[in-house]
């Protein structure tokens, strides 16, 4: 039974509980002798009668008592003693009382400062270094066994820890160190944080603790677990074979971490002193290097050496400077430049559902989906030696891309339809139906073409003269795989890699597939992939283009990664790296991103304040008392989206989700909880979160994916955009009570971004039903009228605080206000054109505030205006040639 205040346990006085784990109960004491405070840990009398977990009780008095150290928690006594009305004796370890919150409590606030980092990672560095100095290790080092105190980092908790003794001297000093008295297989500690030696049931020694200091020290840095997982196989999956996203904010410490997540131990660092030693210099080497990045993970030494050849003089070529008289292409040398994508205006159809351009397969044209000013995208192709870029007739309104074998022929969709145009001319031909704005992809082998959507229901063929689809190759629920993506056939015009997702939230596996729908997995990463001859398989990772050994015929990689490229735009939620490679080898790159400040505008378009420079910010969201502020952030190298809250108050800022997917649009409840939309094994969703931090899908018997939601002002009602079999949006609420699901406006029209008025008595959403993008309301739960409200194309409808008016952003970038009156019955005003910001500075997300202003995302830099990034020739340096 649990003991009280008031219990007596020899000379100490128990005055409350401090916590329990799985060695004993912790509590409060007051040494009776001394007048101190102290905590003493209690063996519980179900696990005295436990021979394995009383020897590791004993344990952990006998290494702790041997330990001497300002940064681990000090032993002050030990003994056996039977408290008042107990039947019988406890065993008992008392041990300084601490003041402060354990590393666990710390990170579920956000990542730590690199100032904090350092001092902590180096004080738990040292204690480490005194246990390994006394031949101890540790094997359960975690955030929950560190407590943060004024005086610093106290190490907790050595019930797992085991005195090591010399063997026969082989290598470092630390290799001569081995754990006693291990059964073989045996998997002890805390899984997320075990070393691969430890997952394995192998023998731990000094270095499976500096593995762990590695994992800690990342999760410091990011706010999230370095190796996740929905479950302990997934985790100890990622252990064994996989690598943590880069620490980007710190090149040095991504480094230095690096070092310590090495999977074999030998190539780890060797001691905690050597750590805690380099800890200490990252800030300066951040310094030195702030001009000149050093590679952000193992493999990219490789593209820092290409980088560095190329400048050096092996050959750069821009192409904008069409009068040179080289062509890069047939230079036979490694080769880098870009390529604009047109005139100044022009733009890419940019999209993290598909990828708006392919090279051709000799590596000499790139077509791509784009536009110049208010056009509408179209199919665009250029040779990447000259400057002249050819729109194709009659390919208005495409999506994607994709290059017949030969070269001579373009797929494309557009229309609901699948195309095809010659390069030779002619009008495109349609060669199939296809689902609406889905995402859609293609690739064409020997005469058939495979498409997919980006939810990856099922990879569809059709003869490249045209026909009806039929069915391919869906996910496997055997495996799990709950989206199958990016098909990409090999030359064999017949088999062909796709990514298969779902077995794990970020998890996905390379697959290569044939006609006869078998299928068998090439390599554990979440990116499309594509061959390259004569031997290399292309993918992404934490944003860089690497490549490796494959065998098309026996589906084998081997070696290690090489980088090609350290700056892909990847994103993580679908799978896609924006590249395109050419069978011989030639690669292009897109490596932009959306920039956009948050800042504070009048009625009059004058900006008031910047609450945050600019920064791969997508969406804000307003608390409904408007203290806080709601903010998705981009991850740069993965293109995942995190949710963070703003304290408008004092500026300060926490990271709210830590997930792997991509969390977007948060909404707050009344009561606390959050409501957003959420990427996890398939199509994004629309999710609860508690305040326990508990998530739970609203609508999870509706397929397909869920966007944009909104919460009524009583709390009882969640509004969504739900994406139909046929590819458009309706829009659907949910009673957060009793979770029935309503549909509040279904068309065969595009329905979307809702918003609640403050009386809850009215819905002003978007839609195309008039053939145009325009804002509507209707009455909340109806029945009644849609009643358009904006007087040209416009989208983002937003109601004043009080209700009397609703704003929303015409194409021209222009604010405009409708006066409203919802009582006796609904009356529209002739909107008012406020000011207006431009095309370029079109706000993309905005909140009115109580005061009568607005808090705005406003664009400053534009990831479709950037140019392409071509590289010829790249095995020359990362291979030694080989081609």
């Amino acid at each position: 039974m649990p003991l009280t205040p008031g219990t007596r346990i020899g000379p100490y006085e128990i005055t409350g509980t401090l916590g329990a784990g799985g060695m004993g109960e912790v509590y409060r004491a007051t040494d009776t002798r001394l007048q101190r405070s102290v905590a003493i840990k209690i063996l519980p009398d179900s696990f005295a009668a436990d021979p394995g977990r009383r020897q590791r009780f004993e344990r952990e008095a006998h290494v702790i008592a041997s330990l001497s150290h300002p940064h681990i928690c000090t032993l002050h006594d030990v003994g056996s003693a039977q408290p008042r009305g107990a039947a019988q004796p406890v065993e008992y370890l008392v041990m300084e009382h601490l003041d402060g919150e354990t590393l666990a409590a710390r990170l579920s606030r956000g990542p730590l400062p690199l100032d904090d980092i350092i001092r902590y990672g180096s004080e738990i560095a040292a204690a480490l270094e005194a246990a390994h100095r006394q031949r101890i290790v540790h094997r359960d080092l975690k955030p929950a066994n560190v407590m943060l105190t004024r005086s610093g980092v106290k190490l907790l908790d050595f019930g797992l820890a085991k005195a090591v003794e010399p063997q026969a001297a082989s290598g470092s000093a630390l290799s001569t160190m081995s754990v006693a008295a291990t059964s073989p297989g045996t998997m002890l500690g805390t899984l997320p944080y075990m070393a691969p030696e430890q997952v394995d049931g192998r023998e731990a020694d000094a270095r499976s603790d500096i593995f762990a200091l590695g994992t800690v020290l990342h999760e410091m840095a990011m706010g999230r677990r370095a190796f996740p997982g929905q479950s302990a196989v997934g985790i100890a999956s990622a252990i064994l074979a996989s690598e943590p996203p880069p620490i980007a904010s710190s090149p040095s410490l991504d480094r230095l971490v690096r070092g310590c997540l090495r999977k074999d131990p030998d190539q780890r660092w060797q001691s905690a002193q050597d750590v805690a030693l380099q800890l200490r210099e990252v800030p300066e080497r951040d310094r030195a290097t702030l001009h000149d990045r050093p590679s952000r993970v193992p493999w990219m030494v490789a593209a820092a050496a290409i980088a560095v050849a190329i400048v050096a003089g092996i050959a750069v070529w821009r192409a904008r400077t069409s009068s040179s008289a080289v062509d890069p292409l047939s230079a036979g040398a490694p080769v880098s430049f870009t390529v604009p994508v047109g005139p100044a205006d022009a733009y890419l159809a940019l999209s993290v559902e598909r990828i708006p351009f392919a090279l051709s397969p000799d590596g000499r044209q790139i077509a791509f989906v784009g536009g110049v000013g208010d056009a509408a995208p179209s199919v665009l192709v250029r040779n990447l030696s000259s400057e002249p870029v050819v729109q194709l007739a009659g390919t208005e309104g495409a999506t994607s891309v994709f290059w017949s074998p030969a070269g001579k022929s373009i797929g494309f969709f557009a229309g609901g339809k699948l195309k095809r145009v010659e390069l030779a001319g002619g009008a495109p031909v349609a060669l199939c139906d296809v689902p609406q704005g889905i995402g859609l992809t293609g690739t064409w082998g020997d005469g058939q073409i495979l498409f997919v959507s980006v939810q990856g229901e099922q990879i569809r063929r059709v003869p490249e003269t045209g026909g009806t689809p039929v069915d391919v190759l869906g996910p496997d629920a055997a495996r799990g795989d709950t989206r199958v993506v990016w098909p990409s056939f090999l030359p064999d015009g017949r088999r062909f890699l796709l990514l298969a997702s779902g077995r794990d939230a970020d998890k996905g596996f390379v697959t290569l597939a044939g006609a006869d729908g078998s299928r068998r997995d090439v390599l554990a990463v979440r990116s499309n992939a594509q061959y390259v001859a004569p031997g290399f398989l292309v993918y992404g990772s934490d944003g860089a283009l690497l490549a490796r050994r494959f065998n098309p015929d026996t589906g084998v990689v081997s070696g290690e990664p090489v980088a090609i490229a350290e700056n892909a735009a990847q994103f993580l939620t679908t799978g896609v790296t924006h590249f395109s490679a050419s069978r011989n080898g030639t690669i292009v790159y897109h490596a932009g991103v959306d920039e956009s400040k948050i800042a504070v505008f009048d009625r009059s378009g004058t900006e008031v304040s910047e609450l945050r420079r600019a920064g791969p910010y997508q969406t804000i969201r307003l608390s409904r008392d408007g203290r806080d502020l709601y903010v998705d952030r981009r991850e740069l190298k993965i293109g995942t989206l995190d949710i963070w809250k703003i304290e408008l108050d004092r500026g300060t800022e926490s990271r709210v989700t830590h997930e792997p997917g991509s969390e977007i649009d948060a909404v707050v409840v009344p009561g606390g909880s959050l409501i957003y939309s959420a990427a996890r094994t398939g199509a994004p969703r629309v999710y609860l979160r508690t305040l326990s931090g508990a998530e739970e899908p609203l609508a999870p018997g509706l397929a397909g994916l869920q966007d944009r939601s909104d919460v009524s002002p009583d709390g009882k009602w969640m509004m969504y955009s739900q994406r139909t079999a046929r590819g458009n949006f309706d829009l659907i609420a949910v009673s957060l009570k009793d979770r029935a699901v309503v549909p509040f406006h279904q068309s065969d029209a595009d329905e979307s971004d809702s918003r609640f008025s403050p009386d809850g008595r009215y819905v002003a959403f978007t839609s195309d039903l008039g053939g145009r993008r325009d804002v509507y309301v209707a009455p909340f739960p109806g029945p009644g009228p849609m009643r358009i409200v904006s007087a040209s194309p416009a989208s983002l409808p937003r109601w004043s605080a009080d209700g009397r008016e609703l704003f929303y952003v015409g194409l021209d970038g222009a604010i405009s206000a409708v006066a409203i009156r919802s009582l006796p019955v609904l009356e529209i005003g002739k909107p008012q054109r406020l000011f207006t910001r431009g095309p370029r500075a079109r706000w993309t997300s905005y909140e009115p505030t109580r005061d009568g202003r607005f808090i705005a995302l406003e664009p400053v830099a534009f990831a479709a205006e950037q140019p392409l990034h071509v590289i010829v020739n790249w095995p020359a340096l990362t291979f030694g040639g080989a081609r």
